[in-house]
């Protein structure tokens, strides 16, 4: 997969909704990536003022089964599952189960957050939920079948849950973080965090081609991943399943940016407050001069200099984008595999 495709194709969708139609130019351009090899299978969406404006699927969701992309196919979307896990931490601090402000280590169980350098004390809900914890990066995946088989969270705290850097100073990107923040909303609700997701997240934002993959019934409806030379990939899970775990449509990921940008869908329940939205999206730490991280959400600068609200995800076999710009009620989706 060539990385460039589904970024290319984003911008190409933002510029799109500021005037002037040009989806042709879009379908030729990932047509043609798509012919020469650098891209398997791809489902974009754009919306505008509350409503889906385009949404397309291009290439294979399944080569040896001969499934088409369509846009309510459900992708791996990788790290585009972490605004969709601070949602759902969001509806625990709405229902006043969790504080943002409370420390981590209250909400653990026998494995708790260690210092290597700073003060454990010093980790709240808010950091882990803001990549400023302070705790290491680490990313591993365990394919079906293989010999390595997926930790426990606990077991994850245990072996990596050492401060590398003090609490709240810098940015650093922690799947470790990000896992306990599903850690937590899994023991808060003592419940499974893709059960959770689905009953809290997915099911009242009318989210239906959406799904942990834990969810087994669901398998078959998955875009199969694929490595740069076209060949599949076993499926596999990862050690911070809260990091990149989910499976949605560009369809989905679409309408959950619209809950993100206040528009009110007929449809959708007030899983939480404007508010409370605006609280995930303010910036929470400085990733460099033009661009910091919220909780879950990346805040930057799109082309014409207003803000976007982004993530991008990145693994074996996916690249994914979802960006949006509440100034202009604007989001768009490209999702790969």
């Amino acid at each position: 997969m060539n990385k460039a495709v589904p970024v290319v194709a984003a911008l190409f969708l933002l510029r799109t909704a500021q005037g002037g139609d040009r989806y042709g130019a879009i379908r030729q351009y990932i047509e043609r990536e798509i012919a020469a090899g650098r891209a398997t299978g791809l489902a974009v969406a754009l919306t505008h003022n509350g409503k889906i404006i385009w949404q397309e699927g291009f290439g294979w969701a399944d080569k040896d089964r001969g499934r088409r992309v369509m846009s309510d196919t459900p992708f791996s979307l990788a790290s585009v599952t972490k605004p969709f896990t601070t949602t759902a931490l969001m509806v625990l601090v709405a229902a006043k189960e969790v504080s943002l402000d409370a420390r981590v280590n209250e909400f653990l169980g026998p494995a708790k957050i260690r210092a290597g350098v700073g003060n454990p004390d010093d980790v709240t809900v808010r950091a882990v939920a803001s990549q400023s914890s302070g705790l290491p990066g680490t990313f591993q995946l365990f394919p079906e079948g293989g010999a390595r088989k997926q930790p426990s969270m606990d077991d994850v705290i245990r072996e990596y849950g050492v401060l590398v850097s003090p609490p709240n100073e810098r940015y650093n990107y922690s799947n470790v973080g990000m896992g306990i923040v599903a850690h937590i909303v899994s023991r808060t609700s003592s419940l499974d965090f893709g059960k959770f997701l689905h009953n809290k997240v997915l099911e009242p934002l009318r989210l239906t081609h959406s799904f942990f993959d834990t969810d087994l019934s669901r398998r078959d409806e998955m875009a199969q991943r694929y490595d740069e030379a076209g060949n599949a990939f076993p499926f596999y899970v990862t050690s911070t399943p809260g990091t990149g775990e989910l499976y949605a449509s560009a369809h989905d990921v679409a309408r959950f940016a619209m809950f993100h940008l206040k528009d009110h869908l007929a449809d959708q329940q007030p899983i939480f407050s404007d508010e409370q939205i605006d609280e995930l999206h303010r910036p929470a730490i400085r990733i460099m001069a033009d661009r910091s991280y919220g909780m879950g959400w990346m805040i930057g600068r799109a082309f014409d200099g207003s803000t976007v609200v982004y993530h991008n995800g990145d693994q074996a076999g996916v690249v994914t984008v979802m960006m949006m710009l509440p100034s202009r009620d604007i989001s768009c989706v490209v999702l790969t595999n």
